[in-house]
């Protein structure tokens, strides 16, 4: 019998992150929600650079 795993959501949900593709000290980083400030997923970051490339106006 071979035994296969899968990614976890965790690891589902990081590769939408870029700044979670780093790493620091030889670990992968890790981000801890706060109320300051979130990371932005890539569909996000896109949407924001395409508005600033092509909408934004003042």
């Amino acid at each position: 019998m071979t035994l296969t795993q899968e990614k976890t959501i965790a690891d589902q949900v990081r590769a939408d992150f870029p700044i979670l593709h780093q790493d620091v000290n030889g670990k992968p980083l890790i981000y801890f929600d706060n109320a300051a400030t979130a990371q932005k997923p890539v569909a996000v970051l896109d949407a924001l650079r395409h508005y600033y490339e092509m909408d934004n106006a003042n």
